[in-house]
Formats: C-alpha cells, sequence, structure tokens
C-alpha cells in the first residue's frame, strides 16, 4: 500500500492515463482488501489532481466545504466529464459496500471531492444507472448486493424527481442486445418496487407495467426469470393492474402463428407461476387455456404450467383434466389427439403430493367407471341376436346426451363426463402412466 502511495503520488499528473483504468477496474474486485485500497489510492490521486493539500481525515469542516467547491470544476477540467463522473459513481456505490472499512474510506473520499451530493448524483444519473445495472449483471454476489443498496439508497433520498429520470433510462435499456444488461435491469425494477413510496410508484405505474412486460417479453429464457421476479414485486404494487396488463398480452402472444413468439410467451407465464401461484393468475389462464377442442399449443401450455405451479393446481385439476378428457373425444385429427395425449399423460406425472394425487386417481377413476356404464348400456340396447337395432333418430342432441350423462350418478358418484371406449382405453394408459411414475 506504501509503495502504491508513491506510485501514485509521483505519477498522478503525467500517467493518469495509465494509472486512473487500474484503479478503476480494482473498485469492484471480489476481494474487500483490493476494493479498500483502490479507494484509498483513488482518493489520493483524486486529491493530487487538483492540488489538494488537505487530509481526507480532517476536521476543519470550513476548509474542506471550500476546497470541495473548487476542486468540483478542477476534476471537470483534468479528467474529463465522462471519467470524472464513472470516478464519483464508483465511490458512491462502495458507499454501499459490504465490508464496513470500504464503506467508510469511500464515503469519506466522496464526501471530499463532493460538495453537493444531491445534485452532482442527479447530474451523473445516466452513468450512475448503467454503472448500478452493470454491477446488478454481475456473478458477484458482494458487487450486486452493493448496487442494489445503491439504488434503494437513491430512490428513497431523492425522491419521485429522481423516479422520472431513472425509469425512463431502464426502460431504454431493455432493448438492448445484451441479455446480462437486461437481467441487470429487471433486478433493478426489483429494487426501485421495493424501496420507493406508494405514492411515488402511484405516478409511474403505467411505465412500470410496460417494462415488466417488455421484460417478460424479451427472448432469454434467463431473462425471463429474473423479469418473473419484477413482475411479482409489480402485483405486490398493483395487484389487479399487473394481471390485467400483462397476462392477457401473453395469452394474445402464446396464440400467435409464430412459434418462437408463443414460445417465449409460453415460457413468460411459466416462470410467473414459479414465482406467484395463485388464484388470481390461474383464474386469468385458465378460461382462456381450458376452452373446448383445446387447441394443441394451448395443450403444451397447460403442460407447462401445471408443472410450474405446484400445490396451487391441485384444486383446478379436476377441470383441467375433463377439458382434455372432452377434447379428445371431439377430436378427430391424429397428431392433435396425439397432443392431447400427451400433455395430458404430462400432466399427471407431474403431480408429486399425497393430495394431488388423490385428485388425480379420483377423476380417472370417475371416468372409468362411466365409461363401464355407458358399455353396460350400450349393449343392453342391443337385439338378442346381437343384431344392431333399426336406425332410430336419436332423442337428444351430443351435447345434450353428455349434459345428461354428466348429470346421471354412477355408483353413488356423480360422473365427470360420457366417455366412449376409446377414451377409456387413454384413461386407462394415463393411469398406467401415473402408477409407474
Amino acid at each position: 500500500m506504501r509503495a502504491g502511495r508513491i506510485v501514485v503520488t509521483n505519477y498522478a499528473i503525467k500517467a493518469v492515463d495509465v494509472v486512473l483504468p487500474q484503479l478503476e477496474n480494482a473498485f469492484f474486485d471480489d476481494r474487500w482488501q483490493i476494493r479498500h485500497s483502490a479507494v484509498e489510492l483513488v482518493g489520493t490521486m483524486m486529491y493530487q489532481l487538483i492540488g489538494l493539500n488537505t487530509s481526507p481525515h480532517s476536521e476543519e469542516e470550513d476548509r474542506l466545504e471550500e476546497a470541495t467547491e473548487t476542486q468540483r470544476a478542477a476534476l471537470v477540467e483534468v479528467l474529463g466529464q465522462e471519467r470524472r463522473d464513472r470516478i464519483l459513481c464508483a465511490l458512491y456505490i462502495a458507499r454501499q459496500d459490504v465490508s464496513g472499512i470500504v464503506r467508510q474510506a469511500a464515503a469519506q473520499v466522496f464526501k471530499t471531492l463532493v460538495s453537493n451530493p444531491q445534485r452532482t448524483v442527479r447530474e451523473m444519473l445516466p452513468a450512475m444507472a448503467n454503472m448500478i445495472v452493470k454491477n446488478l449483471s454481475s456473478a458477484d454476489e458482494e458487487r450486486r448486493q452493493g448496487s442494489a443498496k445503491t439504488l434503494g439508497d437513491i430512490v428513497r433520498k431523492f425522491g419521485q424527481g429522481t423516479l422520472s429520470e431513472l425509469l425512463p433510462l431502464l426502460q431504454q435499456g431493455l432493448h438492448s442486445h445484451d441479455p446480462a444488461h437486461v437481467q441487470g435491469i429487471c433486478i433493478a425494477l426489483v429494487e426501485v418496487m421495493n424501496s420507493a413510496s406508494k405514492d411515488a410508484l402511484d405516478t409511474f405505474q403505467d411505465i412500470l407495467c410496460k417494462s415488466v412486460k417488455e421484460a417478460l417479453q424479451y427472448p432469454n429464457a434467463e431473462v425471463q426469470n429474473v423479469a418473473a421476479q419484477s413482475f411479482e414485486a409489480l402485483q405486490h404494487q398493483f395487484p389487479t393492474k399487473a394481471i390485467e396488463v400483462i397476462i392477457p398480452t401473453l395469452l394474445r402472444q402464446l396464440e400467435s402463428d409464430d412459434g418462437a413468439e408463443s414460445e417465449v410467451a409460453l415460457i413468460a407465464l411459466r416462470e410467473i407461476m414459479k414465482n406467484r401461484s395463485n388464484t388470481r393468475i390461474l383464474g386469468s389462464l385458465l378460461p382462456s387455456l381450458t376452452a373446448v377442442p383445446i387447441a394443441p399449443v394451448n395443450a403444451k401450455a397447460l403442460s407447462s404450467l401445471v408443472q410450474a405451479a405446484g400445490e396451487a393446481i391441485y384444486y383446478r385439476l379436476p377441470f383441467i383434466l375433463q377439458s382434455i378428457m372432452d377434447s379428445l373425444l371431439s377430436v378427430n385429427d391424429a397428431e392433435w389427439s396425439q397432443t392431447l395425449t400427451k400433455s395430458f399423460q404430462v400432466i399427471i406425472v407431474s403431480v408429486d403430493q399425497d393430495e394431488g394425487v388423490r385428485i388425480v386417481l379420483t377423476t380417472l377413476f370417475s371416468a372409468l367407471r362411466v365409461s363401464a356404464h355407458s358399455f353396460k348400456t350400450n349393449r343392453s340396447t342391443k337385439i338378442r341376436n346381437d343384431a344392431p337395432l333399426p336406425s332410430i333418430k336419436p332423442r337428444y342432441s351430443s351435447k345434450s346426451r353428455m349434459k345428461t350423462s354428466r348429470a346421471t350418478p354412477v355408483n353413488g358418484q356423480q360422473p365427470w363426463s360420457t366417455v366412449s371406449p376409446i377414451a377409456m382405453r387413454r384413461s386407462c394408459r394415463a393411469l398406467s402412466e401415473l402408477l409407474m411414475q
């Protein structure tokens, strides 16, 4: 450290372009000792550049304020606006470092170099936002924690005025082609919503909803995973609007003819269900996905959502399974039927809790009972020599027969649907899959 101070003191002015970039890179090193040394050496270098002889530990407050007002203009002249902003942003973020020694050193240097923190932070907010987002997308946990705390501190201290400048910058960054950068923005949105006051968020709820929706539609699975966390934070603040604005859009995209767009929407919905599987979201999704006959894309979506939802979906399992069985009865296309059968099996074998298994077994056994009852009834209507009955006009339409059969109890239980022998075999196949699992 002493050697470093000598180098910085002797070459601060002559070789600033060589020495300063190395110190900037060390600001966010994995080891707190390196971060602490970088902060100390940058402070020494800044004092040398502006000719400040006052020790950073000086208690002469009047002299310190006069020096900082002078140096503020000097730093821009010596370093340039962009580099000066980078140094001050790094120092400001280091004030929230997980290490107390680093926090103390950074706070002292920042206080010496800046006379009006609020005005300075507002001026360099674009550079600050970019640095924070970059750190939030880092693999280093300590780096992410410090940057998240910094963002929360900015939002709490500087209030609504900062949000009006910060949120458009974050929304613009969602169009980046770098997935890591977009991940950082999603984490930043979560921190903003957790730190800002409810009144401030109410003013910007439209831009927040739009930003979260764009993040969920980003064509990268890792980004969508983090975007689902921002959706959860948004739903915590605006439960109704978050669902009304985002879920219908994803459902429309799910039914798109473009396979890539449909897959993106499916992943987004699945990630949302992983983070917050509640009845409000399920109530929005299921009516569209379970409309009989269930389309192949909806069948795939159902199987993915059931896998992601876990126990929250159990009480809706009878309705979902019943809708798929009804769809199997009404579909004649082989490929479509195969997709429905595969989704049916995936849903059944994804249930791994006792309560869910009980519900699935009850549903399948009810279908088997109705199937057996229908088979016996059909045989009893034939004449003794097993010749088919003369052609008789049916008394009811197919829909009426299905409705009537559903209302007829079998063995003391209410049947789920009219199931043909073909559907009976499919139910047996699904049941065998469940038992093997």
